[in-house]
């Protein structure tokens, strides 16, 4: 009886219509936060690293097929990793629920909704903050080729020949468009450099500070910590330049801040390397390193090294217990789009367990680098036709 009367409730219910409805999906309401957050930090005016301007109805709806399919296969925004310690991108892809709300929104045919106040929508520029204690530009107009692939080119200059100390480093592209990431270094003024790579300036990694990428915060330590460098040092930055079809400026500028007090802690870096990395022609392979965690550490970014033949690259912590998270996975590892795997609160790893990097590799005809091509076994080496196996790991004393 008690079942029936339920069910007698929710039929009034029904009757008199106060079943709950599910709220109309508009851009004003709905769209437009998700466009905003997840589109605008580089779709934008103010910012300018991707194509298209998508700050107002007119030109969300003019383009709603390509902003859908790129969203929807999660191709943008193009953060393709995860971590069990927390993002490592201030953005991210959309949601299931965004994902569902975005195709409602397409079905009704793109309701605007209520007017708003400020349409196109304000974004500010991402290196908007505090004014840095430093700032080192590079060559005002470095000329970006305009046709070809993407590569890689190697610029350094003098820092001060005082020396001192680095809390926080964030770089300002010219033109955003044309920079996707860059590694930066500290190295002695001796040092000799390529002027140009293939991703991988093969420095040993007490020379590392980080990786640049937009869309990521800058190169941030704790605040009990600062990286210090000598009066005979250069800062040597790798940039990532990808021609847009005509001749840009490639020029960008390095905000450097000091510490604001006295840190007690300089960090360090330890890797993870198969310096004879080899995957036969035809085949895939994971390349499996491991590392035993013989006393607590605490990682405060993460830097893969890799080519064209990775596919996926994963860092793994599993206890002593036998629990095993995931500090890091690359899930389609693009070594033309870097990344900046810094962990937005450092990572306690307690001694007793291990680390374990996995590098997953295919040298069979489906592999793009592969196209048209006769197979060929790769071997570890400095050129686009072979490969590289590293994981550096930044860590607090």
């Amino acid at each position: 009886m008690k079942e029936i009367v339920l069910g007698l409730g929710a039929m009034a219910v029904a009757a008199t219509g106060l079943v709950p409805q599910k709220k109309a999906v508009t851009y004003t309401e709905t769209i437009r936060p998700i466009i905003s957050a997840k589109c605008l930090p580089c779709h934008s005016k103010a910012t300018n690293i991707g194509p298209f301007d998508f700050s107002t109805y007119k030109e969300v709806t003019s383009r709603i097929e390509l902003i859908r399919t790129q969203a929807l296969s999660r191709n943008m925004p193009p953060i393709w990793a995860h971590s069990d310690y927390g993002k490592f991108s201030k953005i991210e892809h959309l949601t299931d629920e965004e994902a569902v709300q975005l195709q409602d929104w397409i079905r009704l045919k793109m309701p605007m909704g209520p007017s708003v106040a400020s349409d196109p929508i304000k974004t500010s520029p991402s290196h908007a903050g505090p004014e840095p204690d430093l700032t080192i530009t590079f060559a005002k107009n470095i000329k970006v080729r305009a046709e070809g692939v993407p590569y890689w080119s190697v610029v350094s200059t003098d820092l001060p020949a005082k020396g001192g100390r680095i809390e926080n480093l964030n770089l300002i592209p010219a033109n955003p468009r044309v920079i996707r990431y860059a590694t930066i270094a500290i190295v002695p003024k001796a040092m000799m450099l390529p002027k140009e790579t293939t991703g991988s300036m093969d420095l040993p990694s007490k020379y590392l500070v980080g990786t640049w990428a937009p869309g990521y915060s800058g190169i941030i330590l704790p605040h009990d910590m600062s990286r210090t460098y000598g009066p005979s040092s250069k800062l040597v930055v790798q940039v990532h330049y990808r021609p847009t079809g005509k001749p840009e400026n490639g020029g960008f500028a390095v905000n450097i801040f000091n510490p604001i007090t006295t840190p007690t802690k300089v960090p360090s870096w330890i890797t993870m390397e198969d310096k004879d990395v080899f995957i036969p022609a035809g085949e895939s392979k994971v390349v499996e390193l491991t590392k035993p965690v013989s006393t607590d550490l605490t990682l405060i970014s993460l830097m893969p090294e890799a080519r064209f033949y990775a596919g996926q690259i994963q860092l793994l912590y599993t206890s002593k217990e036998g629990k095993t998270t995931t500090v890091l996975d690359a899930v389609r590892w693009d070594p033309y789009w870097g990344a900046n795997y810094q962990f937005p609160v450092p990572v306690k790893l307690v001694a007793g367990g291990t680390l374990t990097a996995r590098f997953h590799y295919n040298n069979d005809k489906y592999c793009r680098i592969n196209e048209g091509k006769k197979l060929k076994d790769i071997k570890a080496g400095p050129s686009a036709s072979d490969e590289v196996c590293r994981m550096h790991l930044q860590i607090s004393p």
